[in-house]
């Protein structure tokens, strides 16, 4: 093994501990105490809307990571991807862990305002994490808010509202329930947003537009 390979090696095994580490924790403190174990000081955490970035530890926990294991119960990771690597950007002077999959668990109380179900919830997510002198010194954390609010029954796009809004003649711009999805609005959905899409492709690979 090779040095390099013998560096990606040792960065994903601490990673991966870093992340059943995390899975374990519950409360505030556990969290806290977990992240500061795994990370530098000054760690550098890039979120997503409304979490944006956040310095250290307590900011990471008490932002993202408290309040979303209140809101999903035994809440785990299931990776599909899960690989490091030596960032071209800079060179190579950087080394990066990435993983990608779903975030996993019982969705029992409401989450930045999203209704809960108190079902199982999949939170898809990939996620970065910068290693350096065997801590975590950089991270970022892309998650997908829209898959959970369509989990739980709520269309936050503007196109699906005016067209279900156009469906139930409604006058207000409301968070429409899963229940209310007639056979009627998915055969429009299909009709204004599937086939045009459908027909864009079937052109293209007509005309060879394709790379």
């Amino acid at each position: 093994m090779t040095d390099l390979e013998t560096r990606l090696a040792q960065a994903k095994s601490y990673v991966q501990s870093f992340h059943n580490d995390l899975d374990k924790a519950q409360d505030k403190k556990e969290i806290t105490d977990c992240l500061s174990h795994y990370t530098s000081d000054d760690w550098f955490w890039r979120g997503m809307h409304p979490f944006y970035e956040q310095t250290g530890a307590a900011n990471v926990a008490n932002t993202f990571w408290h309040p979303l294991k209140e809101s999903f119960s035994r809440i785990h990771r299931r990776a599909d991807i899960f690989f490091a690597g030596l960032n071209d950007v800079d060179n190579g002077d950087s080394l990066w862990v990435c993983e990608m999959g779903n975030l996993m668990g019982s969705f029992d109380n409401d989450w930045l305002g999203i209704p809960a179900t108190g079902r199982m919830c999949f939170l898809r997510y990939a996620e970065f994490h910068k290693v350096s002198d065997d801590k975590i010194v950089e991270s970022a954390l892309f998650i997908d808010i829209l898959g959970v609010m369509l989990e739980a029954g709520v269309y936050p796009l503007p196109i699906i509202l005016k067209l279900l809004e156009a469906l139930f003649e409604t006058t207000s711009c409301i968070a429409y329930p899963l229940e209310a999805f007639s056979k009627k609005c998915a055969y429009a959905i299909n009709l204004m947003v599937i086939k045009p899409i459908y027909h864009i492709i079937d052109d293209r690979l007509c005309l060879g537009s394709f790379g």
